[in-house]
């Protein structure tokens, strides 16, 4: 019983320091397996918005360093 917990627990703490593609492997049809599998929902939800968030800053940080025709840049 303690084993899926303390792998949540892991898992959690990874994310936790940054490491978004930490996952449950537990297969369960019980409370645990569901909460596993919430988990590993949220924490792929997570890395989708992570990567948008950087291709984001990526995006605005080359349009601040490209000047813009509409601006007379050209």
């Amino acid at each position: 019983m303690t084993r899926p917990i303390m792998a949540l627990t892991s898992a959690a703490a990874a994310i936790e320091e940054g490491n978004l593609r930490s996952r449950v492997g537990i297969s369960r049809d019980d409370e645990i397996g569901k909460l596993s599998d919430a988990f590993n929902r949220m924490a792929r939800k997570l890395e989708v918005q992570e990567a948008l968030r950087k291709k984001l800053t990526s995006n605005i940080a080359h349009e601040l360093r490209t000047p813009s025709a509409l601006s007379g840049g050209t």
